[in-house]
């Protein structure tokens, strides 16, 4: 899961990357960036309440970057829940740093069924994350192929 092209549909380039700490995921989004030169939106999903609170700071700095971004709530991995530790502290801290474009959102699915929605030529979704959020750009791959019946 690094870098991983899920497809090109309608000239939106959808891609995954594992990237679930700072250095990643700035790592990526610099590849991203070379590379395509498109406005990128990222779905990031926390890993663990104890990164997310210890590395907040360092998240927001490198997510702010992008033209758009989606936060899935953390992804626990079998740690307990740390009050006020979640996806709308780091859109919140996201927005300190003058980043505009930000969403909270819960569930793949809904992700996905957002992103058919407003998605352009020429856009970039790239889901960043060591949990599920993977399941995103499957989901949103599946729904914006073309209907092979119909061709």
């Amino acid at each position: 899961r690094r870098l991983d092209v899920k497809g090109e549909i309608n000239n939106v380039l959808i891609l995954d990357d594992y990237a679930h700490h700072p250095t990643e995921i700035k790592a990526t989004l610099d590849a991203v960036e070379q590379a395509w030169k498109r406005p990128v939106t990222a779905i990031f999903q926390p890993h663990r309440y104890s990164r997310t609170k210890a590395l907040a700071d360092a998240f927001a700095k490198e997510l702010s970057r992008v033209n758009r971004l989606i936060i899935m709530p953390v992804y626990a991995a079998s740690e307990t829940p740390i009050p006020g530790v979640d996806a709308q502290m780091l859109a919140d801290k996201c927005r300190m740093l003058g980043a505009q474009n930000i969403t909270v959102m819960e569930s793949a699915d809904t992700i996905a069924d957002y992103l058919g929605k407003i998605l352009v030529p020429g856009d970039i979704a790239i889901s960043l994350g060591a949990g599920d959020v993977f399941k995103v750009t499957d989901i949103l791959v599946d729904r914006l192929k073309p209907d092979q019946e119909n061709l």
